[in-house]
């Protein structure tokens, strides 16, 4: 078995793991509190119009 891996500040976890033999529940997710804006390049913004959008409202 390969041991934990290190999650960053933007890194998302899921609350449920589905396989064809189980469902497995992942305690305690972690969710950033919003768009983190310092981690995307201005080109990701441009490219992005959802983030377009956002980004006006910021």
């Amino acid at each position: 078995m390969v041991g934990p891996i290190s999650a960053t500040e933007h890194d998302v976890s899921v609350d449920l793991i589905i396989t064809p033999d189980e469902v497995i529940a992942c305690p305690a997710p972690h969710r950033p509190s919003g768009t983190l804006w310092d981690h995307l390049a201005p080109e990701k913004i441009a490219a992005i119009p959802a983030l377009q959008r956002r980004e006006t409202r910021r």
